[in-house]
Order: C-alpha cells, then structure tokens, then sequence
C-alpha cells in the first residue's frame, strides 16, 4: 500500500499519529525542507525506517542529465523567443529544482517499479510532484492514498481530473502549458523601485555620456558590503583585478551595478557615488512602464511543447507547470535586460565589450540577446564563475542550441580545467578560452605562487581543526552543518569553525539548528575563510569554491552529500582529490581516516591537488587578461 502527502500540509506530531494508525513500516522523503526532515526525523526517531535516497539520487541524476539537456534542446527548437531564453526552464537553472524534482520522479516511479511490499508514505515538498507520483501508481495498478492535515484522505485509483486534462491534450500536435495569474516581487525588496530613484537623485547619480568606442568596456556586477575597501574605494567581488588592469591598457570601464538586499541601497549609492568610478545603475534605465510590460509577459509565457512532451516516459507536464508558476517573477526580472540594453543604446551607451559573470541563467540569455539587437557592434564576454560541477546544467547546453540559443561571443575560463571539461562536453573550441582566476590572485601570491609545502601540523594533544563551508543556499547549509555537528559536535577532539557563504545570514543557521549547536567544540566565525583555511586540518564542503583553495594550502576536502537536492561537488572531474561522506556516521569515519594518512600518502596527495588547483585557477597575466579582449587563441 502506497501513501503519499504534502510535507506542508502535515506538522510533524500529525503526521506521526497518522503513520502509527495506519501501520506504516518506511517512509521516502522527496521534498526539499529541512526543518521539517530533521524534526520528524528527531520525532519518529527509529520507530519507522526512512528510505534514503542519496545514492539513488545521485544515481538517477547522472544517469538523466544528457537526455534531460537534449529535452530542453528540443523545446529551444519549438519556442525561439526572448521569453523562452529568459525562463529558468530554458537555463536549466540548477537553483529552480525543477531537474531535481524530474530526478525524484523517476526515484519514486523505479521505488514503485520494484513492487512496494510494505505500507509505504511518500512525502513531497511539490504537489505537481506528488500527484505525477500518483499517476505512476495509477499506471502500476497501485492504489495511493492520499494523508492530509484536514483529517482526511483520499484514495486515486485513477489519474485525477488535473492530470488527465493535461495527458488529454497529448493528443493534439502540441500544448501550451497554462498558468494563473502570478503577482511579481519586485526585486529587490529593501527600498521599492520608485524610491531608488528619488535616492539616485539625491546623490546626484547620472548615466555615463558618450560611452562608445572600441576602448570602453561595460562589466555587469553585484554590489554588496564585500564591494569596497576599507578607505572607500571600489573593489569588485566578482572581477578583481580585471576592471584596473583594463584602465592601465588606456580602457574606459563602466559598471551595471545591481545592489543586492544585502546591503542598504542608498548607502551603497553613496558609496558608490563616491568612489570615483563609472556607474549605470539599472534604476535611471528601467521605468515602472517597462516593468509593468516585463510582467505581463511573464505572466502571459506558455511555451509551446510537443506532442510526446513527457520526458523518458515521465508524466512532467504538471511539473513544467509549477516550474513556470513559481519561477514567473525571476523570468519578469530576465526579461527587464531587454529593456535595459535598449534603454542603454539609446541612451549612447555603446561599448565595445560588455562582461558578465557567466552561469548561463535566463537574465543572461536575455542579455545576451538584447545585446546583439541593440548594440549590434558589442561582443559578449561570459567569465565562468567558478561552476566546475557538471550538475550546473545550465553552462551546458544540447548540441542542437548552438547558433541558435544567445550564448556569449566568448567564454572565459578561470583555468584550463574548466575550459577542457566544457570542450569534451561538446562546446566548441573557438568558444571557450582559457583565462585567470581573478578571484583567486592571491593564491599565486602565496601557496601556490612561491610552491611551499603545507607545514602547519596539529600540535599533539590539541583538537583538529575541521572548517564547515556553506554554499550560498540556506537550505543546503543547515543540513551541511547539521550533519557536520551530528558526526563531531561535542567530540574534543576537533574543534568545528562554521564559516557561511557571504549572502547565507549566520543567524538564520543558528535559529533553524538551536540545541544543536550547543556544543562546546562549535564555533562560527565572520573572517574570511581565507585567512583561518592556513591553520585548518580538514574542509567540509558541499558547492563552493572554497574546495579548491583547501587544495592549495594543503587542506583536504571531504565533500557532503545533501540528500534533499543534487550533487553540485565542484571537484567531481577530479575525485582523487576529495573524499566524500554521505551520513554523520560516514563522515566521522573519514574525517579520522584523513587525519590518520601517513606522511607519504598525505605527500602523494599534496602533490596531485597542486597540480589540480594549478589546472583550475590559473594566475593573472598579460596574455591571460587578452583572453578578455578577443586576442587570445
């Protein structure tokens, strides 16, 4: 007997009555909440088995990820408009979850594929998810009851009236996927957009003039607390050096700054205003008109699919519908790029190189786009924003896309690691070139620059040093840390430094982890990983670069796999160099086998990961700079 339900729709202490009454014997959680996992886990304790889904998780989404690529390489053939370029279902954002919740579909169909031999509940965060879930049952003569918090179920013997309109329509050459009317958040959310000009005015903000000609180059960045330096000055978080060594090649330089909500809008105009350097802030180039137009848009998007519109037998079309629904306002937000470069151009903003950071994310695409029709004579640089990982799907697109989705005239690498790993994917070689890793100069200042030897030991009798770096989703990042003070909170022998991504609020962690984190041996910190990673003993680590910097100051990475969302491991095309832990149990064990290597396993090892972070980050040069200009092979 299967049973399934909506993580949302049932408090724990409900649902663990409901499980009891009903003689449930395992559970198979395929939803997204952490809060809600960890605390019925904690109440259920083990009464009832949980199935876990991390291998078979990691299993499916490799095995899906090429034919799921071609799928959207299909539709691309059916919906050449800015609108589909600016959709997360045409990136493939890998933050939108809709590849993730495709993967979990499969998982549940092959679950019931084998025969339930038990009662069985199924928990969903999604509910396009949870009734494709039914539908399979249906399809398997399984009988699926449906738990709700309203205290009462409800049993599908059949596909429901929802789902059988949409397999209805398979019949006719194709469908629109059709959705009500959404309202748009506007972003962002700490001053409203009218407000952010009358504070532009007040600093005596204007748009750069005449900014045209082969010498001037319009970068594309965030703005946050990170963006300036101590005595004021302008330093970007995403570029490094790149904008200052371009002015010294006799470039004007000029930035699109975005203010992430992070920070005060009107204290990083201030700033910003201040600090001497060229800005077009996208609220002098957007009215309320445009982004009342960009709205309606979204809001009106059905993208056209074909008639076999299910994906490797997988009823998705209820799926696709979610995805559009929630993800209406970031396509409002792609789609205001449009009017952002046309509002440029007509403006006499006309550069001869535009730059972004490159992730291949709808706003991108529609940027890209924009660009070519309005600045006809800019190219389009993307700098590759340290991905690495091959799950980032949205840096891949299918072989049928090229000369026809709006990628960048050039995309620049941070290494020759990357630049290989997209070439063999099928990417072609004329446009991905190998260029630095401004981010990381100072790598080649220090570890890898001067080729020292990691010499830092644990002294004997001190506790080692374990740092525990998030990744920039909330989410993800309790359950790295949680997993991280199961396996050694609380242990003397290691001493946990918590270090969140920049944009991940620490307070939010410690609110959601509570108790837990009432260990003597944890501790956060607000430093930059940076400058404790010389002193640490091990990094754990799920999606973040950081990986790459423990290899280079000797410190091995022990990558966590997350069991609620993908494996985004950025050192996945060189597993030699990392270890992975899946449970707190696992992870405990192969944090001590790492710190137990011998002296000349830990050498063999240094020396594979210098060569790997030397592949990957390479150093800042003159001829690595050209690859940003066009001259580069």
């Amino acid at each position: 007997m299967l049973y399934v339900a909506l993580d949302k729709d049932l408090p724990t202490s409900l649902l663990t009555q409901k499980m009891n009454s009903l003689g449930i014997e395992e559970w198979v959680y395929l939803g997204q909440d952490n809060d809600w996992i960890r605390g019925t886990e904690s109440e259920l304790a083990s009464s009832i088995h949980r199935v876990s889904t991390i291998e078979s998780l990691d299993r499916i989404s490799w095995h899906l990820r090429q034919p799921y690529i071609e799928w959207i390489g299909q539709l691309s053939q059916h919906n050449q408009s800015v609108e589909w370029w600016g959709s997360a279902l045409s990136a493939k954002n890998p933050y939108s979850r809709m590849y993730l919740r495709v993967c979990l579909l499969e998982l549940a169909k092959q679950l019931i594929s084998g025969g339930i031999k038990r009662r069985t509940l199924m928990v969903f965060s999604s509910p396009a998810l949870r009734d494709g879930v039914i539908s399979l049952a249906s399809e398997a003569s399984f009988s699926a009851e449906a738990l709700s918090g309203r205290g009462s179920t409800g049993k599908w013997l059949s596909v429901p009236s929802a789902l059988q309109d949409t397999f209805s329509a398979l019949y006719r050459p194709s469908i629109r996927v059709l959705r009500g009317s959404r309202t748009l958040v506007s972003p962002p959310r700490d001053t409203p957009r009218p407000l952010r000009r009358n504070v532009l005015a007040k600093h005596g903000v204007r748009l750069p003039t005449r900014f045209i000609g082969d010498q001037t180059i319009l970068f594309f960045t965030w703005v946050d607390k990170r963006s300036f330096r101590q005595d004021g000055r302008y330093q970007d978080p995403y570029f490094g050096p790149l904008p200052e060594l371009l002015k010294e090649r006799g470039y004007r330089v000029a930035f699109v700054a975005r203010v992430l909500p992070s920070v005060s809008f009107e204290d990083a105009v201030a700033r910003l205003a201040r600090c001497g350097e060229e800005v077009v802030f996208p609220e002098l180039l957007l009215s309320e008109q445009n982004w009342t137009e960009c709205t309606r848009r979204a809001e009106e998007f059905s993208p056209v699919m074909p008639m076999n519109g299910a994906f490797e037998g997988l009823p998705i079309h209820q799926l696709v519908q979610e995805h559009l629904a929630e993800t209406t306002g970031a396509l409002a937000d792609a789609l205001s790029y449009q009017f952002l470069a046309a509002n440029a151009a007509a403006a006499g903003i006309h550069p001869r190189r535009v730059i972004f950071t490159c992730e291949g994310h709808g706003w991108e695409q529609v940027m890209t786009w924009s660009v070519r029709r309005y600045m006809p004579d800019t190219k389009v640089v993307g700098y590759d924003n340290v991905t690495f990982s091959r799950q980032v799907l949205s840096m891949f697109p299918a072989q049928g896309e090229y000369g026809l989705r709006p990628l960048p005239d050039t995309i620049v690498t941070n290494g020759p690691l990357y630049r290989d790993l997209l070439t063999k994917e099928g990417m072609p070689s004329g446009m991905v070139t190998s260029g630095c890793a401004l981010r990381h100069d100072h790598l080649w200042k220090g570890p890898l620059g001067n080729g020292a030897k990691r010499t830092v030991a644990t002294v004997k009798g001190t506790p080692s040093q374990v740092l525990v770096a998030t990744s920039v989703s909330p989410s993800d990042s309790v359950e790295l840390v949680a997993c991280a003070v199961g396996a050694l909170g609380g242990d003397s022998r290691y001493k946990l430094i918590i270090k969140c991504h920049p944009v991940v609020d620490a307070k939010v962690i410690r609110s959601k982890l509570g108790a837990l984190l009432q260990q003597g041996n944890v501790h956060f910190i607000d430093s930059p990983a940076q400058s404790i990673l010389p002193s640490v003993d091990v990094l754990l680590y799920t999606y973040t670069v950081l990986c790459y910097e423990a290899l280079a100051y000797g410190v091995p990475p022990v990558c966590v796999r997350t069991e609620n969302s993908l494996d985004l491991d950025k050192l996945e095309a060189v597993p030699e160099v990392r270890w992975v832990a899946r449970t707190p149990e696992e992870l405990r064990r192969v944090v001590a086998e790492v710190l137990a290597m011998s002296a000349e396993m830990k050498q063999r090892w240094q020396d594979r990961a210098s060569q790997v972070v030397s592949s990957a980050l390479s150093p800042v040069t003159p001829e690595a700079v050209n690859a940003f200009l066009g001259d580069a092979a």
